[in-house]
């Protein structure tokens, strides 16, 4: 909890009472002021005026009595109404509440940068909302004060910083700063002083201090600028709040009271201890954030363990800079969830940490950490995943939710399973998957409108996967920017495939080798393909573009594959799991496909790949079933090579195996006939400018085509 405070501006009115109210609350307060008369009740003060060049330096000799400052406090201002506008009341009002503010303002965010962070809470003023004409120089620099806020909380982001900001605006408050000035619905300074206190305990962005100045702030904003210059400031109060009391045209009932609120689960019970369960708590934040129409939920900088809790709609679960949410290790603390949503791994009941079902506009974000711990669920059979062993995040059905800029590491199977969304976006996230099997960095399944960007990927199974485990296509989706590690699949369309992909880019990818080669679950150390694009399960894939690619290693880094799986999604009844023994997937209790799917439209471009292993790449269908209308330009492979002429029977004889049935894998034939592109049952395939290199003297031609389908290159 934060402890250590600042006021700047104490010595009466607004800032007076927060000290006050800071102090029995058992915080350390410094004080400051211009006039010190007044401070002799707080063991820590100084005599500080914001316009003395000198200020921010005192400012630090007393953070330094005080042993630290976690919240800086700004009640330094001063305004008056100027309607004769006399330039020194105009000029000083600037010279406090801009350039004094900017002193004090600037110098506690530079020291919470260096001293792990804080919280800056200022007060402003409703009258930056617009300009009002009696008081011109302080409207303005309140308004001023509003967006270098907005501007510092931006900055702060950007560097990755954990400073909070609460912009405390006021209405008009009575208070020594007003004077005899004939203001409307003044406010009384304690009751305000307690609203403040609070706001900044629920860490609150920005607070309009009442209801009534939040209704009048609403409306301010809505009158066009010609109405707005020809209204007196009490006039136009008057206006809002007729209006509010009738209920503006198109708006429901109470619209104007409603604020998006912070919900901080330690004031729900939550410990910083990962020995303590906080899951009740956390649940009970996300809980009452949603009955209450949404806000946020906050983990706060710390260490929570918890087992599985559910998201609803409207809610936005931020994880700040230092704080990890810990997943139990005990499977007694993740509690089963079964959607009616019918899909492949939907029929039974699964576990996961975090999961939704059926909601809308949820966001998950911050710079925090969320770690499964998925090390301690140990593999119990195959197709296990999500049964014995948590996914860490699972939103089923979801409208238009954000994925951002939080850490994603240590999942039981997969890390992030998003089936039949619509309108999801996923950005700047980082994913360390590599602690158990089936450890997938990212899986769309089902979804569409969708949007992936900027992510950091290092997972043991597939990296970025597309799939449907369901009759829903994967469709109208864009991913691009990433940077991912995998020793399976670092792109992969598949393996799932009942429905298909549609309409779907993919560009300026860097795909690597993980940077740890300790350890590997499955697949190949160098990683088994870049691109693989895959139809197994009677699916369709039509309109796919993959462009830009660098790799580095893979076995067999391009691969496209049209074959006849058949595996359904539907269950014949009833069961309690799924039967089967790895990647032939003999999966009894399924109800079979019985057609074979399509691959049509498929166009790689500008895709550069070195130190590739020697297996070649493929472009593979079925005899009657051709892949078909597939563009390969501006490729460049280099790989080790080193296939032998006698090497050759022994790789033509494992091709007489089409392998119809099997799992796909890039290198299920072992090393190809080619060793640039293998093209088997496949129609319409264009080849140009691509470039085939390898490190030793290899035997195999360029390209083999080995069915009656397929057209010259």
């Amino acid at each position: 909890m934060l402890k250590r405070a600042i006021v700047i501006g104490a010595s009466s009115g607004i800032g007076l009472e927060v000290a006050r109210l800071l102090r029995q609350k058992g915080w350390t307060v410094g004080v400051a002021a211009r006039r010190v008369e007044r401070l002799s009740e707080f063991d820590y003060a100084a005599q500080i005026d914001v316009n003395d060049g000198e200020a921010g330096r005192r400012l630090l000799e007393l953070v330094e009595k005080v042993g630290g400052m976690d919240l800086y406090f700004h009640a330094s201002g001063i305004g008056h109404q100027n309607r004769e506008l006399q330039e020194d009341i105009e000029l000083q009002t600037v010279k406090t509440n801009g350039l004094g503010f900017t002193r004090m303002v600037g110098a506690a965010y530079r020291y919470m940068a260096e001293h792990d962070g804080g919280h800056i809470a200022v007060i402003s003023s409703i009258a930056g909302t617009k300009g009002l004409g009696p008081a011109p120089s302080y409207s303005a620099t309140k308004a001023f004060q509003n967006t270098y806020i907005q501007s510092l909380e931006q900055l702060a982001n950007a560097r990755r910083l954990n400073i909070r900001f609460t912009d405390i605006r006021p209405g008009f408050v009575a208070t020594d700063l007003l004077g005899d000035d004939p203001y409307p619905m003044l406010l009384d300074k304690t009751a305000v002083a307690r609203d403040i206190v609070s706001s900044i305990e629920k860490r609150r962005h920005v607070r309009v201090i009442d209801w009534r100045w939040r209704a009048v702030t609403w409306l301010w904003r809505r009158i066009p600028r010609f109405v707005w210059r020809r209204l007196s400031l009490t006039l136009a109060v008057v206006l809002s709040l007729t209006a509010e009391a009738k209920e503006p045209a198109g708006e429901p009932p109470g619209a104007l009271e409603a604020e998006a609120k912070d919900y901080n689960i330690t004031d729900f019970g939550a410990v910083s201890d990962t020995t303590v369960l906080s899951t009740a708590a956390i649940q009970q934040a996300i809980d009452l954030c949603a009955a209450a129409g949404g806000g946020r939920v906050v983990v706060p900088t710390g260490n929570y363990k918890t087992g599985s809790i559910e998201l609803r709609s409207n809610v936005h679960l931020y994880i700040e800079q230092g704080a990890t949410l810990y997943g139990s290790t005990r499977l007694e603390d993740y509690r089963p969830m079964k959607s009616d949503y019918v899909s492949l791994r939907t029929q039974t009941t699964t576990i996961q940490l975090i999961y939704a079902d059926n909601v809308k506009n949820v966001c998950i974000d911050g710079y925090g950490t969320i770690d499964g711990r998925g090390r301690a669920f140990k593999k119990l059979s195959w197709n296990d995943e999500g049964i014995t062993r948590p996914h860490l995040l699972r939103i089923i059905r979801g409208e238009n939710i954000t994925v951002r800029n939080v850490t994603l590491r240590n999942s039981g199977c997969w890390m992030q399973h998003y089936l039949a969304c619509d309108r999801l976006r996923i950005d700047g996230i980082k994913v360390h998957n590599r602690n158990n099997y089936n450890n997938d960095a990212l899986d769309l399944d089902g979804c569409h409108e969708v949007i992936v960007t900027n992510i950091i990927a290092d997972s043991d199974d597939d990296a970025i996967t597309l799939k449907s485990t369901s009759p829903r296509l994967c469709e109208n989706i864009r991913i691009s920017n990433c940077v991912v590690s995998s020793h399976c699949n670092a792109v992969k369309l598949g393996t799932e495939t009942n429905g298909g992909f549609r309409n779907i880019s993919i560009s300026g990818i860097v795909v690597k080798p993980s940077s740890d080669q300790n350890e590997k679950f499955f697949g190949q150390w160098r990683g088994t393909s870049a691109i693989s694009l895959e139809i197994v399960d009677g699916g369709t894939m039509e309109n796919v573009n993959v462009s830009d690619f660098t790799v580095e290693g893979t076995e067999s880094p391009i691969f496209i594959r049209l074959g006849n799986r058949g595996r359904g999604y539907k269950l014949r009844e009833a069961v309690k799991g799924l039967s089967g023994n790895g990647n032939d997937d003999t999966i009894t209790e399924l109800i079979p496909i019985d057609h074979v799917g399509s691959i049509n439209g498929v166009h790689l471009d500008n895709i550069h790949i070195r130190n590739a292993g020697p297996v070649g790449c493929s472009i593979t269908g079925l005899p009657g079933h051709p892949v078909e209308n597939v563009s390969l330009t501006n490729i460049s492979l280099h790989h080790k090579g080193g296939v032998t002429r006698s090497d050759l029977p022994k790789i033509d004889e494992a091709l007489k195996d089409e392998k119809e049935k099997e799992y796909p894998e890039a290198t299920m034939w072992g090393n190809l006939p080619a060793k640039g592109f293998f093209v088997r049952h496949a129609r319409n395939i264009l080849f140009r400018n691509v470039e085939i290199m390898t490190d030793e003297p290899d035997e195999r031609p360029e390209y083999v085509g080995a069915s009656p389908e397929m057209s010259d290159k």
